[in-house]
């Protein structure tokens, strides 16, 4: 029997097994696709919040924005379609500078 992720929304807990209710299945490859995105962002965003809110609050305010992201998944992937897609007409910033340098090195 394949084993897939469960989630129950209420609580946002996750189980590897099989589905029961109140659990709602979860695509493998969104579940993939969201603990690739967990694994970048929450190192940084942890540092950065308990800096900025001392270590307890930090970590509250991470896991908070982090539950946020889970529960609005699909919405922050659109986000994050449209912030990276380029926009015709506007040069690559890191490009137009190594030109001016290149230039300035003559």
């Amino acid at each position: 029997m394949r084993e897939i992720a469960v989630v129950k929304p209420a609580l946002g807990m996750v189980n590897k097994g099989v589905s029961a209710e109140p659990y709602v299945a979860i695509p493998d490859a969104e579940l993939r696709a969201f603990e690739s995105f967990f694994a970048g962002i929450e190192p940084p965003l942890r540092r950065a919040l308990m800096a900025t809110y001392g270590l307890e609050r930090g970590r509250e305010a991470c896991a908070a924005a982090l539950a946020w992201a889970w529960e609005n998944r699909a919405r922050l992937a659109t986000l994050d379609a449209i912030w990276n897609t380029p926009v015709k007409g506007v040069r690559d910033a890191t490009s137009a500078e190594n030109a001016v340098l290149d230039d300035a090195e003559g």
